[in-house]
């Protein structure tokens, strides 16, 4: 009889055990709490926090690929987009483009300068400002000089997928990330610095762009304006 009871008893608790757990993971996995995650992993991205802002983000991504309809088709948008940012902010240089120029025109051996690139510089991002204009092949490109021991470098901006995206008709000035695939020399000695093609992003979080600059750009907060707006509006 007694042998009974315990049955009865620890068939009960698992039962309760059973329920509480599906009630737990249904409160886990509520579409309400997608955009919880988001509005708190932006809030952080506007304060700087960028990877904790990746985690909540991250969570939020994932949560909305289990609830695909948790929300509307612009929130969806503003939520890749945010993601986008915050991992860009979270890798950004120590150090301008121009310094890590003139320590790869310094290094005579160019294995030895490819595995340092590799261990400190490939993949990180950068940000800048600048001005857009065709080139010679009628593709767009930013109007950024860059040198090296007072010789011309260039950035290879035709790669890199987001320009040809923004469908632009007329010369913009863009705030915009992209990441370092490598800096290497070109046939004729000039040195050029190549991008990773899907890792352009328009910065349109103007809190967490004020956090990584201590004396901003002129104009910086329009630019920032335009590209929201160009962003909420692509596909």
């Amino acid at each position: 009889m007694l042998a009974g009871a315990l049955v009865l008893a620890v068939g009960a608790f698992t039962v309760i055990f059973q329920l509480s757990k599906k009630q737990n993971s249904s409160l886990t996995d509520d579409p309400k709490s997608v955009g919880q995650l988001m509005a708190a992993g932006k809030k952080l991205l506007g304060q700087g926090r960028f990877h904790d802002a990746i985690r909540e983000l991250d969570e939020a991504i994932s949560l909305r690929e289990k609830h695909p309809n948790a929300l509307s088709a612009a929130d969806r948008k503003t939520l890749i987009q945010d993601h986008r940012q915050a991992h860009l902010f979270s890798d950004l240089l120590n150090e301008p483009l121009e310094d890590i120029l003139f320590q790869a025109a310094a290094e005579p051996d160019d294995r030895e300068w490819q595995a340092v690139f590799s261990d400190r510089f490939k993949g990180k991002s950068f940000i800048i400002l600048a001005g857009t204009r065709r080139d010679n092949s009628n593709h767009w490109m930013l109007d950024y000089d860059v040198f090296v021991r007072d010789k011309r470098a260039r950035i290879d901006w035709e790669n890199l997928h987001l320009l040809r995206e923004l469908h632009l008709d007329q010369p913009q000035r863009l705030l915009l990330g992209a990441r370092l695939a490598n800096v290497e020399p070109e046939i004729g000695g000039t040195w050029v610095i190549r991008l990773e093609p899907d890792s352009g992003v328009l910065i349109t979080d103007p809190e967490a762009f004020s956090t990584v600059l201590s004396v901003p750009p002129e104009g910086w907060e329009q630019v920032i304006k335009r590209q929201a707006d160009w962003v909420a509006e692509m596909p």
